[in-house]
């Protein structure tokens, strides 16, 4: 019997198994579906693209709710230890503390600002123990992301030393969970030290595939491990396996909306109709241009460069092997009045062949923009009773008058950017989308056939006071007693930034909840 049992060693995941078991009375158990990190190409900033390739450390899943002539979409998310914090952008950034006012309101003081913002804090500090985040621009100046900032601020927006949050409307250089020419993932910021106790049971290549319950209360996991079953019993069960998994195990194990498990033959335990539903992810739009600057790394990353690249990297952890994919961007307000952004913008200093999904062969750069808080809402389905079916995802991006008018004019805007000099200088053609694509249609368009999704997915186990969320204000799953989920499934609105470091502060304020409320019991 363990004290708590954590399902899924992602971001969320890792920070929990590090909080709770530095009490040496608490034994925690902490489940991965994936395998440890060995392959050393996770730990490589530069060989990220290739490791997301590799199913053996993601998970695939495909994507419904397109028109056939749509290329199908594929959600990645990590199977491994770090989960998706060793396999992304590495993008190190939090949104603005506007976000946490709709947590506020919707879950009350224990998710206000000044509550969480003390876990951002920590988090860094972990970070900077590992000698990051890091940042290009101390790395070595370039061209291109020169130019663009220089385009940016002739387009009003003020240049800030690096992008660490959304606050204001600004450009600048984004932050890398990088240190020492590393990514760093969540394993490593949180695990590597913690998997010395004594009381943190670490247990890898491990499926949850249905929680036990006695009536209304959860006693444990079901599993598979190398083909074999096996249960495991705790006093709480918390959850970590992501917006698409978490929703996707309650359902599984009885807890979601009575009709649907109903009608799959699973025995309700408790009918919770949001379960799977609140569903946001950041749709982007792509475009690609070709370039005349050999500061793109498509040539650095090609041939006699590469394998000068690899070397210099080996020797040193230098060079742009050691550097993140994405450089520079900005948070601009697209949308119609004043206020805080509205949207960001992504440079990276490479483009990618959409067919091969390899390096194309000529020198290009590659831009997405995306609203940060879009309205509208898809979901997670089951497909099926059987645990090893994927669920159905149903993203319904752009559903909403807002959501396609803020696209719309980020479009525009970062038209007019790459228009402006010294940038457009540098920019011999745009690739895609064409410059055929201008009015509303055409633009909705682009981000419909050509859009990508930034797999950063929340809300489907929706934080609330109200009795209509899935989780209490203290992550309780309503209907039930011991269990709770831990992830950005939590997350009741988008927030307006990459969510890794946003979800890690989550798991770290939940850790202060889940200790009280031990403390309480005592």
């Amino acid at each position: 019997m363990f004290d708590f049992i954590i399902v899924g060693a992602g971001a969320a995941g890792c920070v929990l198994a590090y909080r709770l078991s530095e009490d040496p009375r608490n034994t925690v158990l902490l489940i991965e579906a994936g395998p440890e990190a060995r392959n050393p190409f996770i730990g490589i900033p530069k060989t990220a693209g290739r490791v997301l390739l590799n199913q053996r450390y993601n998970w695939h899943y495909s994507v419904e709710g397109q028109d056939s002539n749509v290329s199908p979409e594929t959600w990645v998310r990590g199977k491994v230890l770090g989960g998706s914090s060793a396999v992304n952008g590495m993008i190190h950034v939090r949104g603005q503390r506007e976000d946490f006012s709709g947590w506020d309101e919707a879950a009350g003081k224990d998710w206000a600002w000044e509550s969480v913002a003390p876990a951002f804090a920590a988090i860094d500090t972990c970070y900077a123990e590992l000698g990051g985040p890091s940042v290009l621009a101390a790395l070595g100046k370039s061209r291109l992301c020169e130019a663009f900032l220089a385009a940016a601020e002739a387009n009003e927006l003020e240049r800030r030393i690096h992008l660490d949050d959304s606050e204001k409307s600004a450009c600048g250089y984004y932050r890398w969970s990088i240190g020492h020419g590393r990514r760093i993932s969540a394993a490593d910021a949180f695990l590597r030290a913690a998997a010395r106790r004594k009381n943190l049971c670490i247990a890898t290549s491990t499926v949850a595939e249905r929680i036990l319950f006695d009536k209304q209360k959860a006693v444990g996991l079901e599993c598979r491990s190398n083909g074999e079953k096996r249960r495991y019993a705790g006093a709480e069960i918390l959850l970590c396996s992501g917006t698409v998994q978490s929703p996707q195990l309650l359902m599984l194990s009885g807890v979601g909306p009575a009709s649907d498990l109903a009608g799959l033959g699973i025995d309700l335990v408790h009918h919770s109709p949001g379960v799977g539903r609140n569903l946001r992810e950041h749709r982007a739009v792509l475009m690609q241009f070709r370039v005349n600057s050999g500061d793109s790394q498509n040539r650095s990353m090609r041939g006699p460069r590469l394998a000068w690249n690899a070397t210099r990297y080996a020797i040193a952890r230098s060079g742009p092997m050691a550097e993140g994919f994405w450089d520079v961007g900005a948070f601009v307000r697209a949308g119609e009045g004043q206020g805080p952004p509205d949207s960001q913008i992504i440079l990276g200093r490479f483009v990618g062949d959409l067919k091969t999904k390899k390096l194309a062969t000529y020198l290009g750069i590659q831009c997405i923009g995306y609203q940060l808080r879009p309205e509208s809402c898809g979901s997670i389905r089951l497909a099926s009773p059987n645990p090893r079916e994927p669920p159905r995802i149903l993203p319904n991006y752009l559903a909403t008058d807002i959501d396609r008018s803020v696209s719309t004019r980020l479009f525009r805007l970062m038209r007019r950017i790459f228009s402006t000099t010294p940038l457009s200088s540098l920019i011999e053609e745009q690739v895609t989308p064409s410059l055929t694509v201008n009015d509303d249609e055409e633009i909705a368009e682009a981000y419909r056939t050509g859009g990508v999704s930034c797999q950063h997915a929340v809300g489907t186990c929706r934080l609330g006071a109200d009795g209509a969320s899935v989780v209490d204000t203290r992550l309780k799953v309503r209907g039930t007693t011991g269990l709770r989920v831990v992830d950005a499934s939590i997350i009741p609105t988008m927030p307006s930034s990459n969510t890794s470091l946003t979800i890690m502060a989550v798991a770290w304020r939940a850790a202060d909840l889940i200790l009280n409320d031990r403390q309480g019991r005592a």
